[in-house]
């Protein structure tokens, strides 16, 4: 390929490149700018040429950018960041960028190139997945993924205080070895109705590795991909332990006062404090 045909082919590259690419001289003006760029940071070519590069940054990160820059200027060789940049309407979004320096066929160096890539909406979706993580991490629920195979992908540090088992004891095992007993067909009925969007909720007892006993309120949840497709369920057992415990205490008090009640001749009536009548012996 003929020297001239190479640099139409490198032009044509950088024109149609979904990244913004820029040049800037060693006095830090942009010498290029392309389409990308425009779309990118708002600023037609022609607003930009000449300009310093730090129109591009924020005012408080500047400081740092010009640190940045030095070291890059000392000839080393590519600088990969993860940083923030200022479009000309003022919003600022999250780039990776990479800086080379430019030399002639000699060594000597002429200018940088500068790659930018939007990852604003790469890093909006960690710090969601981050936060959902850290709620699911810090929950008092056991909070457990499986497959449709039954396979355990995730167990909580709430499954770990719940149930007994470590995640390293229960991660790749069937479910039914440590969560409930149920059979082939009840995993695959639920999973019939999970595939079509729907959940499940319900109440039952679980036995923890050290044999106690909980009372668990349960729903079952479809998981999907980014796409939408559902690919795994969710497992969220909640403790009614105690809640249990209370209301059978309480209905044994009220079972032993209308025993008492009733052993009485004469009729009784129990009133609240508002004075209505809330039980009465036969």
């Amino acid at each position: 390929m003929e020297a001239a045909e190479q640099e139409a082919l490198l032009a044509a590259v950088v024109a149609n490149s979904r990244d913004a690419i820029i040049t800037r001289g060693l006095d830090n003006t942009i010498r290029s700018w392309n389409a990308a760029a425009e779309q990118m940071f708002g600023y037609a070519a022609s607003e930009m040429m000449g300009k310093d590069i730090l129109v591009l940054t924020p005012p408080e990160l500047r400081q740092k950018v010009v640190l940045n820059r030095d070291l890059t200027m000392q000839g080393k060789g590519a600088l990969d960041v993860e940083t923030v940049r200022q479009t000309k309407d003022g919003q600022c979004i999250d780039v990776s960028l990479r800086i080379s320096p430019a030399r002639t066929t000699e060594g000597v160096l002429f200018c940088y190139s500068l790659i930018f890539r939007d990852i604003t909406g790469q890093k909006k979706t960690l710090n969601e997945q981050a936060r959902l993580a850290a709620i699911v991490g810090s929950s008092n629920d056991a909070i457990i993924s499986r497959s449709f195979d039954g396979i355990i992908l995730s167990w909580n540090a709430g499954a770990e205080k719940m149930f007994g088992y470590t995640s390293a004891e229960v991660i790749g095992q069937p479910i039914d070895r440590f969560v409930g007993s149920s059979d082939r067909s009840m995993l695959e009925e639920n999973n019939k109705k999970l595939l079509t969007g729907e959940g499940k909720k319900g109440e039952n007892r679980q036995v923890a590795k050290d044999g106690r006993v909980i009372d668990v309120s349960w729903s079952l949840s479809p998981i999907r991909d980014a796409s939408g497709e559902i690919i795994s369920v969710s497992i969220i057992f909640h403790d009614i332990t105690g809640r249990n415990a209370a209301q059978a205490a309480l209905k044994d008090s009220h079972d032993f006062n209308m025993s008492v009640l009733n052993s009485l001749s004469e009729e009784v009536a129990v009133v609240d404090l508002e004075g209505k009548i809330i039980a009465v012996n036969d």
